[in-house]
């Protein structure tokens, strides 16, 4: 492990399959820039998955918070920059830019993340020295706001979704991948919504993770006019595998 943490930049292009139909990213392509970019970071001063799971232990992203001011576009060419942010019992922080290639920042992110033991499905605290090398690293945050105390559940549905998780949905430690949950929130959402509206503000709590074939239920309610909460559960069950909030914008 090394001595003190630098900040990761990592080079990204939109590619077509990472596009919508109005030829701009999807939200969930911009999440898994910024998933691997946190792995590859993570890796490069030795607290990455694999050394981790050899130890019986992992990386469990908990809470993440996107805000997008502009989508890039197919074939554009962007950078990732992250950098680890705090350590607060058992939740260690890292926060992402994304710049476009003019160096405008167009996406900001924080997120807070576990070390889950996988025998136990607990999380561990923080080694001594991961909190030495995480403390070493004193940056200007990406975004002043991170998170909410506590998501409020949708109460009067508008949308529901049911579906099974796929073998393709799986990340390495075999459970639904984060960006995953965010790709079926936007699935569950009927076409007429997706395709007037844009994500402008995302807030995400990833509550339990979800196994192979495992059916997921995704309901839906709005709040006001741009806003919408987000609950996946199983069928019949109370307690929420993920809960979100999203600020939508009108989609130019």
């Amino acid at each position: 492990m090394i001595e003190k943490v630098k900040p990761l930049e990592m080079a990204f292009t939109v590619r077509a399959m990472e596009t919508a139909p109005d030829g701009k990213s999807f939200l969930f392509s911009i999440g898994d820039y910024l998933q691997e970019a946190a792995s590859f970071h993570a890796a490069s001063f030795g607290v990455g998955v694999d050394l981790f799971r050899s130890q019986g232990i992992t990386w469990v992203l908990s809470r993440m918070r996107i805000q997008v001011e502009r989508y890039p576009e197919g074939e554009e060419k962007l950078t990732v920059v992250t950098w680890p942010t705090f350590v607060r019992r058992v939740m260690v922080g890292r926060d992402f830019l994304v710049r476009d290639q003019q160096g405008e920042v167009i996406v900001r992110a924080v997120s807070g993340w576990f070390i889950l033991d996988l025998e136990r499905g607990r999380p561990v605290p923080p080694s001594e020295e991961l909190k030495t090398l995480y403390h070493s690293w004193d940056a200007p945050r990406a975004l002043a706001e991170e998170f909410e105390n506590r998501l409020d559940r949708p109460e009067e549905i508008l949308w529901r979704d049911e579906s099974p998780v796929r073998y393709s949905e799986l990340d390495i430690n075999g459970h639904l991948n984060n960006v995953r949950f965010l790709q079926r929130m936007v699935d569950a959402l009927p076409k007429e919504w997706v395709e007037a509206h844009r994500i402008a503000d995302l807030t995400a709590e990833f509550r339990q993770p979800a196994q192979w074939g495992e059916r997921i239920l995704a309901e839906t309610s709005r709040v006001g006019e741009e806003e919408l909460l987000h609950r996946f559960t199983r069928p019949g069950e109370e307690n929420p595998l993920f809960l979100a909030k999203t600020l939508w914008r009108e989609n130019p």
